[in-house]
């Protein structure tokens, strides 16, 4: 069953009462939600702490180095949580370069490897299913299997 953020964001609230850490739930306004998100002091909801990883990498894209990279590696600028490991930085840094599916493949598995038993807190909660919907006379929107949609190609006509 699909579940909103909203939801989610309550039930991890319900689990962590039910273990006695009292916590506040807070629905933002997408754009205020974003500019804080974004903010680059200390202490602020994105860079430097965990609370940007209830949105992060919100997207359905694919590719194993951009995932990995910007939640992982401590220099992009797309890492909100401040994330900083010189292990997964230098398997990153290698994979990006390497040609060779095989040792590639290895070196972004031990990314993941390294994320599953020393740092869970980086995971993930979960992967939204993002529903795209197309009104009556709607053409030239593509939307792909990975969820990306192109839409620069779209034109509304008659119904």
């Amino acid at each position: 069953m699909v579940r909103s953020g909203k939801e989610v964001a309550e039930t991890v609230q319900s689990y962590l009462n039910a273990i006695g850490l009292q916590t506040e739930f807070k629905v933002w306004e997408w754009a205020t939600y974003q500019k804080t998100l974004y903010r680059a002091e200390q202490g602020g909801t994105g860079r430097g702490t965990n609370a940007a990883n209830m949105w992060l990498l919100g997207t359905g894209v694919t590719n194993a180095d951009w995932r990995l990279r910007r939640k992982f590696f401590s220099t992009d600028g797309s890492n909100l949580t401040g994330y900083n490991n010189a292990k997964v930085d230098a398997l990153l840094s290698g994979a990006m370069t390497d040609m060779n599916y095989e040792s590639r493949m290895k070196a972004y598995g031990e990314v993941q490897t390294i994320a599953w038993t020393k740092e869970p807190n980086s995971i993930a909660l979960f992967d939204q299913v993002q529903l795209i919907g197309i009104g009556a006379g709607v053409k030239g929107v593509e939307v792909f299997g990975d969820e990306i949609v192109l839409r620069d190609q779209a034109t509304k006509g008659a119904a």
